[in-house]
């Protein structure tokens, strides 16, 4: 992941659930905040854990690449 700037996304086939990854980068202060919100869980039940950020954030971010995208979804 080091390097990669752009998102996207990955599925997990056997249940079809999508996430999508924006990777962060050291200079952002909205996306360092938004990382010292997130929250560990569990994942599929396997004993496995992953972090994920608020929804709170998840609307904020949607809402930054769309007004990066000149408010074009």
């Amino acid at each position: 992941m080091r390097g990669r700037t752009n998102s996207f996304n990955v599925i997990h086939t056997a249940s079809v659930i999508k996430a999508d990854i924006y990777p962060i980068k050291e200079s952002n202060d909205f996306d360092l905040s938004a990382m010292s919100r997130r929250k560990q869980v569990e994942l599929f039940s396997t004993n496995k854990f992953i972090y994920i950020v608020s929804p709170e954030d998840i609307i904020l971010q949607k809402l930054r690449w769309y007004k990066i995208a000149d408010n074009y979804s």
